[in-house]
């Protein structure tokens, strides 16, 4: 019988090289490979193990697939002949051609996708942590981060904390638990370096770091090419106790929930490492609280319905978990379950908002003195903004009471302003409104909100009016603060600070007679 002609479709058989154990499959030009996202160069050549001595070529004849294979042979001293060619589709002596098998061809929903290693990474006590590294005289003794004579503890070494100093607790009541305890008052300058220098160490190994706050976030090892996730974090963790003088704890998991839980779970200088695929057990017996969304005030809540473990609020439904966690219940219950499909982000995200909060010295009835205070955190609100190239188009005053009752209320102007000139105006209304009780204040602070990315638009300066544009305004401020920056922020004051100097250095007078000066309309 005679051979066909070959069909137009028929790609020529190349020749390919022999090596046992090995596999090929070949093929040119094919609609079916490039859907599945295998052709490259217009040819596939892909390589299976293990086969034993044999090579497979997929070819297309008269446009069907044919799975063609030879075996080969040792070179023996007499090479036996060849088989009569007998097949009508034989298109090379030592090759028989049959169909394809399925089973021979990768699927896309075969190959599993690679499993993910995040690392959490979280300083310990970080603002105390600095100030031992800072001064080798204050490690290994009890130190706080706060407020010298009333605040709150910012930050407690680790010395306090044994002795029942604790982070946010009021400084009288911890003095009287540690009366040894130093005090240091608050850097933040220096924190931000040492900050930086931290996760300086994280981007030698990987881009995909995730910044969450100014001591802990996220680094995704996942495509490191050489050893193990747990490697790069130990020469993280050595690299800044040794360079750095302070100690890091660090979690790695498949998720971003499951290595936060890990960093935190066993502080200070520790690792925990979660396996694959053990993310729901390992969050199983932990409480509640550790879930996100459950905190001090809402614990409670989940305690009395009976849900005191991650693995009770893993096994409820989520229409009952609704009752309790409202809209958030669905992404709830995939935590509680252990699935967290959220990626490592490195861009940082622009700040909601910025504040600032004052604790008096003592309690305060002077509405001049909080009100100079109010404008003196404006000022340095609004230069954070500049800085940033941001504007503010919302304010919010809060106070606080002798008695612990706070207050908030908040007020929004025509357009986003970076000028502290244009929130003085509704200064002074709010704090009418909020503070509306004759009782004395304790804490004010101030946040500026609905920040947008630009600026306003410039307009033209219309030079010699009493009003100044707000183009010249904000010029106006950008020199002031450069001459700050420059000089100090002392170099330019305005008038409620001198007056805020005058009333804090009259040690004990009530200020009577010196009215607040008037920020003026410019």
């Amino acid at each position: 019988m005679s051979v066909p002609t070959p069909h137009p479709l028929l790609p020529v058989l190349e020749e390919i090289p022999h090596q046992p154990g090995r596999s090929f499959l070949h093929c040119v030009d094919s609609d079916q490979w490039k859907e599945l996202g295998l052709l490259k160069n217009d040819r596939l050549l892909l390589e299976f193990r293990p086969l034993k001595d044999q090579d497979l070529a997929l070819i297309l004849h008269y446009g069907q697939p044919i799975l063609t294979r030879y075996h080969h042979h040792p070179k023996p001293s007499i090479q036996p002949p060849p088989p009569p060619q007998t097949h009508p589709l034989q298109i090379h002596p030592r090759i028989r051609c049959r169909p394809a098998r399925r089973r021979h061809l990768p699927r896309p929903h075969d190959v599993k996708p690679p499993t993910r290693s995040i690392l959490h990474l979280d300083a310990d006590a970080f603002y105390a942590s600095v100030e031992q590294a800072a001064d080798s005289r204050l490690r290994g003794k009890p130190i706080a981060v706060g407020g010298a004579s009333r605040g709150v503890i910012a930050s407690a070494s680790y010395e306090a904390r044994a002795r029942g100093v604790r982070t946010a607790m009021p400084t009288s009541r911890a003095r009287r638990i540690c009366p040894d305890l130093i005090l240091v008052p608050g850097d933040f300058e220096k924190y931000e370096r040492f900050s930086q220098l931290m996760f300086a160490y994280a981007y030698d190994l990987t881009p995909d770091v995730e910044i969450c706050s100014i001591d802990e976030g996220y680094f995704d090892l996942s495509g490191q090419l050489r050893g193990h996730p747990r490697d790069s974090a130990s020469a993280i963790s050595k690299a800044i106790q040794q360079s750095l003088k302070i100690t890091v704890s660090q979690g790695l998991a498949t998720t971003k929930f499951a290595s936060q839980v890990a960093s935190k779970l066993r502080k200070p200088n520790s690792y925990l490492e979660v396996e694959p695929g053990r993310e729901r057990e390992f969050l199983a017996p932990l409480p509640t609280r550790w879930l996100p969304g459950i905190g001090n005030r809402t614990e409670p809540l989940y305690l009395q319905a009976g849900l005191a473990r991650i693995s009770q609020v893993a096994d409820l439904s989520i229409e009952d978990l609704e009752l309790l966690a409202g809209s958030s219940a669905p992404s709830l219950h995939l935590f509680a379950m252990g699935i967290d499909p959220r990626p490592v982000i490195p861009a940082t995200h622009a700040p909601k908002s910025v504040g600032e909060q004052e604790t008096f010295a003592t309690d305060t009835l002077d509405e001049n003195f909080a009100l100079a205070v109010l404008r003196t955190m404006t000022d340095r609100l609004c230069r954070r903004l500049r800085e940033d190239n941001l504007a503010a188009r919302t304010l919010t005053l809060r106070i606080r009471y002798n008695d612990m009752e706070e207050v908030m209320r908040s007020e929004s102007i025509s357009e986003p302003s970076p000028v502290e000139n244009d929130f003085y105006p509704i200064l002074k209304p709010i704090l009418h409104r909020t503070w509306n009780r004759r009782v004395s204040l304790r804490l004010v602070g101030v946040r500026l909100s609905n920040l947008h990315p630009a600026l306003p638009e410039p307009e033209l300066a219309l030079t010699g009016l009493p009003q100044k544009s707000s183009t010249e305004r904000l010029q106006l401020a950008e020199a002031s603060d450069l001459v700050r920056r420059r000089y100090g922020q002392s170099a330019i004051l305005r008038g409620h600070d001198l007056w805020l100097r005058q009333k804090l250095s009259s040690a004990g007078k009530d200020g009577v007679g010196q009215p607040l000066p008037s920020p003026g309309k410019n």
